[in-house]
């Protein structure tokens, strides 16, 4: 049975409920000013980069393990 995902739970797995809030800085992805920082290595970034950054992983990774299995 499937768990159920928080709304603050991006694909990673990463909590972001209680990301600190700080001064705007560049976001580590994308150099727009950030105020959340990354739950893990709090460096600045918004969670929509952190999401979509963790999904191309999952595809880039998919992609070479299928492409390995054929």
């Amino acid at each position: 049975m499937a768990r159920a995902r928080s709304a603050a739970t991006d694909t990673d797995g990463l909590d972001w409920s209680h990301a600190p809030v700080r001064d705007p800085q560049p976001c580590v992805l994308c150099g727009r000013p950030a105020l959340l920082r990354h739950p893990k290595t709090l460096r600045p970034c918004h969670k929509t980069c952190s999401d979509a950054k963790a999904a191309a992983d999952l595809d880039r990774a998919a992609a070479a393990y299928n492409g390995a299995a054929s």
